[in-house]
């Protein structure tokens, strides 16, 4: 379920930002936007609706899902053969029952409620007083930065899985974000445009767009090792 509504919620919004039927002029020469109208704008506009961080992180709760539901995985950590693990096991370690789930498995998970978090936190608070939505980004917006994280937020809280996480997790969750503000920063520096005002170096200079990316990156270690540690916390109840 979650990872339908999130991979199609996925491709409803790049459809229709690469369609250009909503098209708006950016305010500003830095802002993604302002390409060719019809088709000769679409590979433009695609590569910037796969540019964003909303884009990214409901791809990466898409894959979680769909590898957790293939894996069968509820409310206790699962081993490979789809049994429960004992109470204080370690799940990424190898059993008598067969190799348990794949070690990227949490990290995925893990990156999956960082990055919808993130996603959910940056748009309704930072981003949606401004944003002009029009058409069907009336339907497209609150799916993608609302529905999709209430639900997999939601999913997670109720469902589980359940100590799956540990805290060596939290560093390497933050690979997938990190890629994300590299290709950010160097299609920018190659463009002269950003995704997101508060990463736009033309318009606020180097120092302070480097300093809202560290804001960010430290806001996803305590969203990453807050989620390590409730899931500790609900598996020992």
């Amino acid at each position: 379920m979650v990872a339908l509504v999130a991979g199609a919620g996925v491709v409803a919004t790049v459809a229709l930002s690469t369609s250009g039927i909503e098209a708006v002029p950016p305010e500003r020469t830095s802002e993604f936007g302002g390409h060719p109208a019809g088709w000769a704008g679409v590979p433009a506009r695609l590569v910037d609706a796969l540019s964003y961080f909303t884009i990214w992180s409901n791809v990466v709760v898409a894959l979680a899902a769909g590898a957790l539901a293939r894996r069968g995985t509820r409310g206790e950590g699962t081993t490979a053969a789809g049994g429960p693990t004992r109470r204080g096991a370690r799940e990424d370690a190898p059993g008598r029952a067969g190799r348990r789930h794949h070690p990227w498995l949490p990290v995925l998970l893990l990156d999956a409620l960082l990055m919808i978090t993130i996603t959910a936190l940056v748009y309704w608070v930072v981003l949606a007083p401004t944003t002009e939505v029009r058409g069907l980004e009336h339907v497209t917006n609150p799916w993608i930065h609302g529905l999709t994280p209430l639900l997999a937020l939601g999913t997670w809280w109720l469902v589980g899985p359940r100590r799956l996480l540990r805290w060596g997790h939290v560093p390497r969750a933050l690979v997938i974000p990190l890629v994300w503000v590299a290709w950010t920063l160097a299609r920018g520096a190659a463009t002269g445009t950003y995704p997101y005002g508060f990463l736009d170096v033309v318009d606020l200079g180097a120092a302070r767009a480097g300093l809202n990316v560290l804001g960010v990156l430290a806001l996803g270690l305590v969203l990453a090792a807050g989620f390590v540690g409730l899931d500790r916390a609900r598996g020992r109840g």
